[in-house]
């Protein structure tokens, strides 16, 4: 079974074809646990990839040969915390393709694919709100967790 004290040092994804579906037709390995991915909608050759280091990477599997993420975040602009989904969203407004990540640090951050790299947007963060807040937040009709942004 599988123990999130101890996180995987290496992560796989792995494709495999109905004509062969005993063996993965291409695998892309991946500096950490694979938490979350998703295919994009009309390019599905692409696929982005949550982990469990706070990391997010696209895949591109019509470079079956690199094997290697085609964009991968950079290390300071990870999350602190697994990411636990990514989903593709509509091309912004400069057509540039871009998706969103959730972690459990409370961030959802807007990933858009630049030529070279990724570039983050922090979108939102929640935080939890300590004893006498929440009772206020409660008392307002709200819960325990409460919504910030970034300047």
């Amino acid at each position: 079974s599988f123990s999130f004290d101890k996180p995987a040092k290496l992560g796989l994804v792995c494709f495999h074809t109905l004509k062969n579906p005993s063996f993965p037709e291409y695998v892309f390995r991946l500096g950490s646990g694979v938490m979350s991915l998703d295919v994009h909608p009309q390019l599905c050759h692409l696929v982005a990839v949550g982990m469990y280091d706070g990391s997010v990477a696209v895949l591109d599997v019509r470079r079956p040969a690199a094997e290697q993420p085609s964009f991968q975040c950079a290390v300071r602009d990870k999350h602190t915390d697994p990411v636990w989904q990514v989903r593709w969203q509509k091309e912004d407004s400069e057509a540039r393709l871009n998706f969103f990540s959730v972690s459990s640090d409370g961030q959802v951050a807007c990933w858009t694919i630049l030529k070279i790299h990724l570039e983050r947007k922090e979108v939102v963060t929640v935080r939890l709100l300590g004893t006498d807040a929440t009772q206020a937040a409660r008392g307002a009709g709200g819960g325990n967790a409460a919504p910030t942004t970034q300047p």
